[in-house]
């Protein structure tokens, strides 16, 4: 078996493409396949836990104020980040505070 060399440029985009390969399919999976999918909530949000990174450093929102006004347009049972307490618990987390 030969192996070919491979420059460190070659390894680089190697591991750039693989990486945004995982990337595009967490998305797809995301989207598609995930069991929380069908709650109401922005795309941003169901495709990538980097939604939230883009609210507070892009846009300068606080979380706070973008939860409260998700809540008014979706109702109690938001999904705002694919990693989060389950909707279905939400009302429950939110009474113990």
């Amino acid at each position: 078996m030969k192996v070919l060399p491979l420059s460190p440029s070659q390894v680089f985009e190697t591991l750039v493409l693989v990486w945004l390969g995982s990337a595009l399919i967490r998305v797809v999976y995301n989207l598609f396949l995930h069991p929380l999918r069908k709650y109401p909530g922005p795309l941003g949000a169901k495709a990538t836990t980097w939604w939230k990174t883009y609210i507070e450093v892009v846009k300068q929102e606080s979380m706070p104020d973008v939860l409260l006004r998700l809540h008014s347009k979706y109702g109690w049972y938001t999904l705002f980040d694919n990693t989060s307490t389950p909707p279905y618990l939400l009302p429950l987390a939110l009474s113990q505070c």
